[in-house]
């Protein structure tokens, strides 16, 4: 009898929301293997996947999904994409790569990892990858001044016609943002009124999955850098993942009070931080004015997973 492959996890949120950090948590245990971002179009993990999406934030449905489901099939039994590989012929800052993620792939294959996708621009289509490869979803939430101070911090200009050339995500998420959106694409706002718009969109989305999808799993960034342990706890048991001395260690690495409360300059990812003064980082970065237009832009939505005290 052939033995089932091991479930997959999807790990997504909107972007710059600990998306990164949930999940090297959670591959830090070692019958998990790591999987980054393949539905972003800047793709860092070249070899990854052959797959490539014409849209970020693609919304895959059984409409368009189809041709998609042998590469991204391949991705998650950790078969290695040579094609794919040689595309970063293109973009030498990424040769360095090749080798660490195939091994990576080798080992996990053998060793028969359990894949987890750590892709906050997969978010609009978690429903297609939960159908189509029965992955089990964790969600993370940011709270609106985190992320609008995270994106600000990095200089992050969202392209808002990539809703809007995806009829398909406008009518099955973004309808209610419709007229917003056109705006923003037509005419850009400051990083911290396009933070706020973002923030509706996904996860005003995300309220309305969590009704519809009560397996899947839900935590606030901001919980799990003041409580890391008792937050990531249940997400372990929910998962069928040991919270052991691999993630353990992987939790005191990232979250010293010894650690820099921010990444430095210009850089994206720094997982080791002092994760409670993290959480609020954001009201010495945003001034008054920024955050007064942040609450307007966000409205009562803030409520599906903040209270106006959050402020």
């Amino acid at each position: 009898m052939p033995i089932a492959p091991p479930t997959p996890i999807l790990v997504t949120g909107c972007h710059r929301s600990g998306t990164t950090w949930l999940g090297s948590l959670l591959a830090a245990s070692p019958g998990v293997g790591y999987i980054g971002e393949i539905f972003n179009l800047d793709h860092p993990m070249p070899g990854a996947c052959a797959a490539r999406f014409p849209h970020q934030y693609m919304h895959l449905t059984e409409e368009n999904g189809r041709a998609y489901v042998p590469p991204l099939g391949r991705t998650l039994g950790f078969r290695f994409d040579w094609a794919d590989a040689r595309r970063a012929l293109r973009t030498p800052r990424r040769l360095y790569r090749l080798p660490g993620n195939a091994a990576h792939f080798r080992r996990a294959r053998r060793h028969r990892l359990r894949p987890l996708l750590k892709d906050p621009i997969a978010f609009f289509s978690a429903e297609w990858l939960a159908r189509t490869y029965g992955m089990q979803v964790v969600v993370t939430v940011r709270h609106p001044g985190g992320l609008a101070a995270s994106l600000t911090r990095l200089g992050y200009v969202f392209d808002f016609g990539a809703f809007l050339a995806q009829p398909a995500l406008m009518r099955d998420h973004l309808a209610p943002y419709r007229a917003e959106i056109e705006a923003y694409a037509a005419q850009p706002p400051p990083i911290v009124d396009q933070a706020g718009l973002i923030w509706r969109c996904v996860y005003g989305t995300a309220a309305r999955l969590r009704e519809t999808h009560p397996e899947w799993r839900f935590v606030r960034h901001e919980d799990l850098s003041l409580r890391p342990r008792e937050e990531l706890a249940p997400i372990c048991e929910q998962l069928g993942l040991p919270l052991d001395d691999a993630i353990a260690a992987r939790i005191a690495e990232t979250t010293a009070a010894a650690n820099p409360t921010e990444a430095p300059a210009g850089r994206a990812h720094q997982l080791r931080r002092n994760s409670a003064a993290n959480v609020d980082a954001w009201r010495s970065r945003l001034d008054a004015d920024e955050v007064a237009r942040l609450r307007k832009i966000v409205g009562p939505e803030l409520g599906a997973f903040y209270d106006d005290a959050s402020w």
